[in-house]
């Protein structure tokens, strides 16, 4: 089959900082942190209520109001993060967390733990997850002549929920392409078909027709939540002249096996034109 050329770009926005400055007035350091920033939480098997605990810290010199919220989230196959209203994606917990306290202040060079629980309705069988968000909103510091700044920053914790019965990882290698523009690059497409998010990460190499390894190296890592595919990437140091080859791919997502893919390619004389084939293959550790 014919390889799509892409241009593609991987945007991973996690933490969003604004910031609107009035010239003129001494800049106020108004930012924060906070601890965790994933937690992976395993529900009781006697009962359908667990809690936990965020720090918040102020690496300031000026005081901070923090407000939160609870919201729903997915990725894209690129990463991008995309959110959502509470409890509009299946996979979703968000409206089973409360958080306490909801709104603090947080003095520079301190911190405010914030206890959330999270109650399940009923019992589940799969693994939920939820965004906290904790967003700033600083005092005004005003300077001289009158004028301040104001920086406005936003953090996010992964909240993952399971059951107490071990979910299934299952890891599949679904797709491979190479793709020569804008820069030659290799992705390799792993999917997740069960019940648990994992993290893939894995090696790839570049085979010529004599035989002989012309690049490798390792892909890139990404978390893969269920029943959602991910994208990893591997770029060439150097361009593949014409000729054939053969990329072999190998993915470990946690799992006593791993899985494997090869793609078959045969490059034209024209830079941007490529044509091959995927076969995958299962590979034992």
């Amino acid at each position: 089959m014919k390889s799509l050329l892409r241009s593609l770009s991987a945007l991973r926005f996690f933490a969003l900082g604004v910031c609107v400055v009035s010239f003129g007035a001494p800049a106020a350091h108004a930012s924060f942190a906070i601890m965790p920033m994933e937690t992976q939480l395993k529900m009781p098997q006697d009962e359908n209520r667990i809690t936990d605990e965020i720090e918040v810290f102020n690496g300031g010199d000026a005081p901070l109001h923090i407000s939160s919220s609870v919201v729903d989230w997915k990725l894209t196959a690129n990463g991008d993060y995309e959110y959502g209203e509470a409890g509009t994606e299946k996979s979703s917990c968000a409206r089973w967390i409360q958080l306490n306290p909801p709104q603090f202040n947080v003095a520079p060079g301190s911190s405010v733990r914030v206890r959330y629980s999270i109650s399940a309705p009923e019992a589940f069988s799969d693994e939920r997850r939820a965004m906290i968000f904790f967003a700033s909103r600083p005092i005004p510091v005003k300077g001289k002549n009158g004028m301040g700044v104001m920086i406005a920053t936003r953090m996010g914790c992964k909240v993952f929920v399971s059951p107490s019965a071990p979910l299934a990882k299952n890891g599949t290698l679904s797709d491979m392409e190479l793709q020569n523009t804008p820069a030659q690059r290799v992705r390799v497409s792993v999917q997740n078909g069960g019940s648990a998010t994992f993290r893939a990460n894995g090696t790839l190499q570049v085979v010529d027709e004599a035989g002989r390894v012309v690049a490798q190296g390792a892909l890139t890592s990404a978390q893969v939540v269920p029943q959602a595919q991910r994208n990893l990437w591997f770029d060439l140091p150097n361009p593949l002249p014409a000729g054939n080859y053969v990329i072999k791919a190998v993915v470990d997502y946690g799992v006593k096996q791993l899985i494997g893919g090869e793609l078959k390619t045969k490059l034209l004389a024209a830079p941007t034109t490529a044509d091959s084939a995927v076969v995958s293959t299962p590979s034992e550790q």
